[in-house]
């Protein structure tokens, strides 16, 4: 029976090329497209699997795109309960601009969900359940006809085990509203989540105790890209570098947090090891480029120069 279940009702193929500079209506020649798994649960499944957990990825998936995706989760072992819908799975563009270094990303926003899909998607999601998983991972985005409450509604059927969210807008509001386990915003999110700017570290703090203290969460992290990421819990707050020294996609840079955060969790880590190891994680993904798959030799690696501060 697998350790961790994540669910992800809007994945894709994700395809990443490069161009020498990103201009309007010239063409653009491009390289040879690299095309990987995608959508915020089965990343979360793909980095555990290569850390050596035991992840079930439960996924929508339709049309030639969804059919492609089960072949490249196959391709890297990770075992998938797959929810068949009758659209085509969406694909999410990412370019490299040779001239400047930067990523450019294109991500779109997937295949409506029937009612029919959201039913048996919550129907399958119960039967899982009875597997008797230690974690749980509610992450990306919803497509187009999911209920707003989405997550909120298949997390009251999970509280036996520990629970994670990584999710946005009224997706997060009405996770939040029920309580989680652990939730891991980006800085934006919680910006849109607080209606607050956010500018001050100190701001940064006090919005994610904030949460804490109102049992929204029991654990919060805070995301905070190349300045590296917070975290709250009751009696504890931590600062941890982020530390890569060249960022060579932010593909999955998030995704590989939650995963590093929960192989600390499964590992039965302290917050501030589980948070370390995170990092590092994070640090082996940004350190690729998409298609090119770290092995856990790489998170090792990074793990002696991740910097760890309690507040």
């Amino acid at each position: 029976m697998p350790e961790v279940i994540t669910l992800t009702l809007n994945p894709c193929v994700d395809v990443s090329t490069a161009t020498a500079q990103v201009q309007p209506t010239h063409k653009l020649r491009c390289s040879e497209p690299v095309r990987t798994p995608g959508g915020g649960g089965v990343n979360v499944a793909r980095y555990l699997t290569r850390l050596g957990h035991d992840a079930l990825a439960v996924h929508t998936a339709g049309g030639p795109s969804g059919a492609l995706l089960q072949q490249l989760l196959r391709a890297e072992g990770v075992s998938q309960l797959t929810l068949p819908i009758a659209q085509e799975t969406r694909q999410s563009w990412h370019v490299q601009e040779h001239s400047s270094g930067q990523e450019f990303r294109f991500v779109m926003p997937g295949p409506p969900l029937s009612a029919q899909a959201w039913t048996d998607a919550t129907v399958a999601w119960r039967d899982q359940l009875d597997s008797c998983p230690r974690v749980v991972v509610l992450s990306g985005s919803l497509p187009p006809g999911a209920p707003p409450d989405a997550y909120a509604q298949l997390l009251s059927d999970s509280h036996e085990v520990f629970t994670v969210v990584d999710a946005s807008g009224l997706a997060l509001h009405h996770a939040l509203a029920v309580g989680v386990g652990l939730v891991k915003p980006s800085l934006n999110e919680l910006r849109a989540y607080t209606g607050l700017g956010l500018h001050e570290r100190a701001e940064q703090i006090a919005a994610i105790q904030s949460l804490v203290a109102q049992q929204r969460a029991q654990v919060v992290v805070l995301s905070l890209g190349e300045e590296g990421a917070l975290l709250a819990a009751p009696d504890t707050l931590l600062q941890v570098n982020a530390p890569a020294d060249q960022v060579m996609s932010a593909v999955g840079a998030g995704d590989s947090m939650v995963a590093g955060l929960v192989s600390g969790f499964l590992q039965g880590m302290s917050w501030s090891d589980a948070l370390a190891w995170a990092s590092a994680v994070s640090a082996a993904t940004v350190s690729h480029a998409p298609g090119n798959a770290w092995t856990k030799k790489d998170p090792l690696a990074f793990r002696s120069r991740v910097l760890l501060q309690t507040l």
